[in-house]
């Protein structure tokens, strides 16, 4: 059995080859997270390209969750009940640890784009704390909510467990989080007159988690961590993908679509699960530059847009530098690391 080292630096076992399909798109996917944030269709006019190309690229980060509930199902199979609130804990602390170090590496950013906006001293110690506890991002680390999304999920997870709910009454909750998710981001963007107390509600947001984008999570993870014993026949996923796509295709309403966006990347996700890859180091060297890609990219544009325009641009250039740097980037973390054990 060959071995890989993680993103924790321990050395551990390849997956078995069934994974290797889920290695293979997290690191495709780790590129259209690039392309989220740095637009290198910007400048496109055709509404049928940014349609098709936005409704590929959300389903990233959603994939991303699919796996990481998937991956820790895997890895509490057959344990008791103490046992696998025993493993979740310590992947919770793993995940907490790595958020804190990504939000000290990227707080830099952050003081720059306070002193970019004149911010004052006191709101920027307000702004900072409430991007840490409630937003999971600051100035051009936005991608860090990923984790502080896992975090709440994972904290969630150990609740039921402890509870004593079973895998199919954590799915059904989620999907109450995914009403809860799509409505919390209809009542950010809503220019419609709300009733006084709503328009309440409408302020905390503001003032805190903004969406409800902090519960993507709590959707996706206790989904995938279901669908790992709980698998829809191939022809459904394929049904759900094709299908949630073109209805999300022809769907302009908030709500609609985000439920859409769950319906296509479990169906994706069901796709990807089913085919079988011949095993290979090169999937688990993949999944560790998937990570980091994730990590570090926005890093990079950053440099990148200042040196050579000054002020923060968006476009294809932008997709490919940073997408390419953050290539090597990674590879050569992974040799550094690997030397080192």
């Amino acid at each position: 059995m060959k071995k890989i080292l993680t993103i924790d630096n321990k050395v551990i076992n390849s997956q078995p080859a069934r994974y290797n399909s889920i290695d293979f798109v997290k690191f495709i996917m780790a590129f259209a997270v690039i392309a989220i944030h740095t637009r290198p269709l910007v400048n496109c006019t055709n509404n049928a390209v940014i349609e098709i190309y936005n409704n590929l690229v959300q389903m990233a980060v959603p994939f991303f969750f699919l796996a990481s509930g998937y991956l820790l199902s895997k890895k509490i199979k057959m344990q008791d009940d103490n046992k696998e609130i025993d493993i979740l804990k310590k992947h919770l602390y793993k995940i907490i640890k790595l958020y804190i170090v990504w939000m000290v590496v990227y707080t830099p950013l952050a003081i720059y784009g306070y002193v970019l906006d004149n911010t004052g001293l006191l709101k920027c110690i307000l702004l900072y704390i409430r991007g840490v506890v409630f937003l999971g991002e600051q100035y051009n680390s936005l991608h860090l909510w990923y984790l502080l999304s896992t975090i709440y999920a994972l904290i969630f997870i150990i609740i039921l467990k402890k509870m004593k709910c079973n895998q199919r009454i954590m799915v059904t909750i989620s999907i109450i989080f995914m009403f809860i998710s799509v409505s919390l981001d209809w009542l950010s963007e809503t220019d419609i007159i709300l009733p006084y107390g709503m328009q309440i509600v409408q302020k905390l947001l503001l003032y805190t988690i903004v969406n409800g984008r902090i519960f993507r999570s709590m959707i996706y993870i206790p989904m995938g961590m279901y669908l790992a014993y709980n698998r829809l026949p191939i022809g459904a996923n394929v049904v759900l993908l094709i299908g949630g796509f073109a209805c999300n295709y022809f769907i302009d309403d908030i709500v609609l679509s985000g439920c859409l966006i769950v319906i296509t990347s479990v169906g994706l996700f069901g796709i990807v699960e089913a085919v079988r890859l011949a095993d290979s180091r090169i999937y688990g060297i993949l999944r560790y530059m998937s990570t980091y890609m994730y990590l570090i990219h926005m890093y990079i544009w950053t440099f990148y847009y200042l040196i050579i325009y000054g002020e923060k641009t968006y476009g294809v250039d932008s997709f490919l530098v940073v997408s390419f740097v953050s290539i090597i980037c990674s590879l050569i973390w992974y040799a550094r690391t690997k030397m080192c054990y």
